[in-house]
């Protein structure tokens, strides 16, 4: 088959790529930066809506497109104003994504996977296993569904839902393109960030490809017990993993966030937080604190505020950058670590994301 007739999902599609197909069909560039400013900024795709393509090159679009936005199946709201959305993938496949307020900040969770490969031992999603990776059009079509769903805009993208955003790479770099496209989305990259349980090849592309925020999920001091919580570390061990972020981040600008989930008994004594700030303690990062949210079937347990305002003191002791985010969506399943689609785990939360 032509590839240049074959059918295609335009909202998955960056600009020159959807440039091609316009110009395949007898279109000029005109066409097609009309009708890709209104696939993004309405969620429509039909070329018909758009009057500048003419009839006879918007049915020749027609006959191509198969449009793959995610569709609404549950819209759920916390007591804390968080908003978990469940969506509905046309193969039937659920994925969920979630809505942060805070302030004039509106956070949009989005999830790059339906189910997770990594299978880290705190995460629901991990106990989905990996279901398939979602396309560009279906990562930022949780973007398209989210806007119609508040009325506020959203202002910060994180790639913290279900998945393990590096496994899926082709996709996540072209759906931030669409997200930064001023005639798509015109978010700044400075306000997208993409988490990673630590896929080591991938890293550098996070920062100098994409060119956005990079936060690793560290969550334990020493390799052994690391691999416990997250058996990648098994084939990324800490060592190769923090000496990458750290070149990245004195030699090429990356903006480098450390996340460090707090489990009771585990990981989260002062020894632990000096194990840490070792760990970083001659590059540029901030450590995010974690506060764990259960997850029904798992054995771990959330730290008790006190000792986590110990760890905390510790490392702001030491002089470390430190912040530390208190759980939200808890009560809607909607915080991280939760995500895993009501129904497909059993006795799991329905919740989107946090799988790394």
């Amino acid at each position: 088959m032509n590839p240049a007739s074959s059918p295609f999902d335009p909202f998955a599609l960056p600009y020159p790529a959807l440039e091609a197909r316009v110009r395949a069909q007898g279109g000029a560039p005109l066409h097609a930066l009309r009708w890709f400013r209104s696939l993004h900024r309405t969620g429509e795709a039909d070329p018909a809506r758009v009057p500048e393509l003419g009839r006879r090159l918007a049915a020749n679009l027609r006959q191509q497109i198969r449009p793959c936005l995610p569709e609404i199946e549950e819209r759920r709201q916390s007591a804390d104003g968080t908003i978990k959305l469940r969506m509905r993938l046309t193969d039937g496949e659920r994925i969920e994504s979630v809505l942060i307020p805070d302030g004039r900040r509106l956070t949009l969770c989005l999830s790059s996977q339906a189910g997770c490969a990594v299978g880290c031992r705190f995460c629901a999603t991990g106990k989905l296993g990996l279901r398939r990776n979602l396309s560009a059009g279906e990562i930022v079509g949780q973007l398209v569904r989210a806007r119609a769903a508040v009325p506020a805009p959203v202002t910060n993208v994180v790639f913290m839902g279900m998945g393990e955003p590096l496994q899926n790479w082709p996709a996540v770099r072209d759906a931030v393109d669409l997200l930064n496209a001023p005639n798509a989305y015109n978010l700044s990259r400075h306000r997208i960030t993409i988490s990673t349980s630590g896929i080591l090849p991938r890293l550098d592309a996070v920062v100098r490809e994409a060119r956005t925020g990079l936060a690793f999920s560290l969550h334990a001091t020493r390799d052994a017990e690391r691999a416990e919580l997250i058996p990648l570390n098994r084939v990324y061990p800490l060592a190769q993993v923090i000496a990458e972020l750290k070149r990245l981040a004195l030699h090429h600008g990356g903006r480098i966030m450390i996340q460090y989930l707090l489990l009771a008994g585990r990981n989260d004594t002062p020894e632990h937080a000096r194990e840490l700030w070792g760990w970083l303690r001659d590059w540029p990062c901030h450590v995010n604190v974690l506060e764990y949210n259960p997850v029904p079937g798992l054995p771990f347990v959330r730290t008790e505020r006190d000792a986590a305002l110990r760890f905390k003191q510790e490392l702001l002791a030491l002089g470390a950058r430190v912040y530390h985010r208190e759980s939200r969506g808890g009560d809607i399943a909607g915080a991280c670590g939760q995500l895993a689609n009501a129904g497909l785990v059993a006795g799991g939360a329905s919740a989107p994301g946090g799988g790394s």
